[in-house]
């Protein structure tokens, strides 16, 4: 399990970095993809415990975000989302005009991944379209990392009193201040690693703001992590996907940042 995980880690990471340096659009592409397949598991989640999303919508959302930056550097995804809403609503009243008694469920499932996957996943685009986006977006992910690496390593040392049972069994509350501490000294200090090797341009990016994002990142990792756990309990599944060996799904693997960024 360990060796799978640093495999497709070894493979992920350069291609994560090249696109993030290589341009907006690149970046743009690669993000498309993983929260598509993000989409795709969270439908087949729901799909294989009865309800029925409209998956048009939360497709047509994700892809459209990703090609207005692509074709038009812009993404602001409100007149996607109310479109996609607004289609999706209106399948869910003909469905359940057609006999679906479950349309409502379905309706809140639909709202709930254009929530979740749509409009919070654009943020990482609206991050990489800023000004020097590509070293906030680096930062963001450092954090992440140190608040991940960080309740792992101390959790599972020195974890005793349960976080949330019920939604997560392993996560402690040790684990999670542990990796809160480990975001809130890491990202700073890997900010003037950072310097020394010459690499951010972007004199906004300071040690103060790191700090900010090291607190918000510790603090707010664990709701993104715990919405996933909440989805896979309630479906009694280990992961929510086979797509990366070591890892499970792509919902897995995003769900630390989708609160934070």
């Amino acid at each position: 399990m360990l060796l799978q995980r640093l495999l497709v880690a070894a493979v992920l990471l350069p291609i994560g970095l090249g696109a993030l340096f290589a341009g907006e659009i690149y970046f743009a592409v690669l993000m498309t993809v993983m929260i598509t397949l993000a989409a795709k598991e969270y439908l087949e989640i729901l799909r294989g415990g009865g309800l029925d999303p409209a998956d048009f919508s939360l497709y047509g959302l994700v892809i459209s975000a990703g090609f207005g930056v692509v074709l038009f550097r812009e993404v602001d995804p409100l007149f996607y989302v109310a479109m996609f809403i607004l289609a999706g609503t209106g399948y869910h009243l003909f469905k359940y005009e057609a006999g679906r008694d479950e349309a409502l469920g379905d309706l809140v499932t639909t709202y709930a991944g254009i929530l979740y996957l749509g409009v919070l996943g654009s943020h990482f685009l609206r991050i990489r379209v800023l000004e020097n986006g590509d070293w906030w977006m680096m930062v963001v992910f450092t954090a992440v990392w140190w608040a991940d690496t960080g309740a792992y390593l101390i959790g599972s040392r020195f974890g005793k009193r349960l976080l949330s049972p019920r939604l997560s069994p392993k996560k402690t509350w040790e684990g999670y201040l542990g990796g809160l501490a480990c975001a809130v000294a890491g990202t700073p200090l890997m900010l003037l690693v950072y310097r020394q090797l010459g690499l951010p341009a972007d004199s906004e990016i300071t040690i103060s703001s790191a700090l900010v994002l090291g607190i918000a990142m510790g603090l707010f990792t664990v709701i993104g992590d715990l919405t996933i756990s909440s989805l896979k309990r309630v479906f009694h599944l280990k992961d929510t996907g086979t797509i990366l060996p070591g890892h499970g799904g792509m919902l897995d693997r995003i769900d630390s940042v989708s609160y934070t960024h």
